[in-house]
């Protein structure tokens, strides 16, 4: 992987979210170079209370499932868009 200047920056909406926690596809691919560091990724924390409602209410996912997913996204500590 590139040092952190070299890295691409990179928003990530919820749809692209979503679908990365939910099917395969380019966006879990996004959300892989995300974890392995590939990419420098910026998500505020509108976004992220957002995919936490939809997760829990259209693809029912339990407190316990959502909190997991929100807790690798804080130690990734990406810096917020907003």
């Amino acid at each position: 992987m590139g040092t952190e200047s070299e890295k691409l920056k990179v928003v990530i909406n919820t749809n692209v979210f979503i679908s990365g926690l939910n099917f395969a596809g380019a966006p879990s691919e996004v959300l892989e170079l995300s974890i392995n560091d590939g990419i420098k990724v910026y998500i505020s924390f509108f976004i992220l209370k957002e995919i936490e409602r939809i997760l829990k209410e259209k693809f029912g996912w339990g407190k316990e499932q959502i909190e997991t997913a929100s807790n690798k996204n804080k130690e990734k500590n990406y810096p917020s868009s907003a």
